[in-house]
């Protein structure tokens, strides 16, 4: 997909120079915002941000907002592999980025019906490289979130 001028613009804005297409939430379009460094590699920024954009305006989602977005059917697939290897993690297992080779997923649980997450501890990930999907949980899982 050709990232449309506004987003790129609004990515700049928030002082990243990278954009990647992640997928489709309803009618929304999805983009991931990064910085990345003259080596191409991700600078650490903390928790992601997403772009929506509706064909004429962006919204921005942030921090764990952004870990949880959910991305709709025609957006990315999470594979079986790591499906199964969240198994017992979680339910809620989104697409956060590529980083170092790898898909990296977040793994977390649902919002109740007071729409709050419940308590989990350290974050959970799922890599995946190779049709091989590997759980990192911990103090660990924040060097790929």
């Amino acid at each position: 997909m050709k990232i449309p001028q506004q987003v790129i613009e609004a990515a700049q804005y928030e002082g990243c120079n990278s954009v990647k297409y992640l997928g489709k939430n309803g009618t929304l379009d999805v983009f991931g915002i990064s910085e990345v460094d003259d080596n191409g590699r991700p600078v650490p920024v903390g928790l992601p941000t997403l772009v929506l954009w509706d064909g004429e305006t962006v919204e921005f989602v942030c921090g764990e907002d952004a870990l949880h977005y959910p991305i709709g059917e025609n957006g990315i697939e999470i594979p079986q592999q790591v499906k199964e290897a969240a198994e017992g993690m979680g339910t809620v297992i989104t697409y956060v980025h590529h980083l170092k080779g790898y898909d990296v997923y977040c793994v977390g649980t649902p919002r109740d019906e007071n729409g709050d997450r419940p308590p989990t501890g350290l974050p959970m990930a799922v890599l995946f490289k190779d049709g091989k999907a590997t759980p990192v949980v911990g103090v660990d899982a924040f060097k790929w979130l």
